[in-house]
C-alpha cells in the first residue's frame, strides 16, 4: 500500500470515530460511496481508462484488492 492509500486510510478511520458519536450508519454509507466514486475517478484518470471505471474498479477491488478503508466495515460476500 502506497502512502497516499495509508493516508487516506488516517483520514477515514478519524472520520469514522468522529461520526461514531450519534447515529452513525447512513453518514459512514454516504461517505464510503464518496470515497468510492473519487478513488475510482482518480485510478480511471492515472491508468488513462475512457469509460466510467465501474467494471475495472469496482468496489469488491477498491475496498478489498486495493485496501481502502470502509467506514461500513469490510466488503463481504454475496454468498455469506
Amino acid at each position: 500500500m502506497g502512502r497516499g492509500a495509508r493516508r487516506l486510510n488516517q483520514k477515514l478511520q478519524g472520520w469514522k470515530q468522529y461520526f461514531r458519536l450519534g447515529s452513525p450508519w447512513k453518514a459512514f454509507e454516504v461517505l464510503d460511496e464518496h470515497v468510492e466514486e473519487r478513488v475510482r475517478h482518480f485510478l480511471r484518470r492515472r491508468h488513462k481508462v475512457s469509460s466510467q471505471g465501474t467494471r475495472e474498479f469496482s468496489m469488491k477491488r477498491i475496498f478489498g484488492e486495493l485496501g481502502v478503508f470502509r467506514l461500513r466495515g469490510p466488503l463481504r460476500d454475496a454468498g455469506s
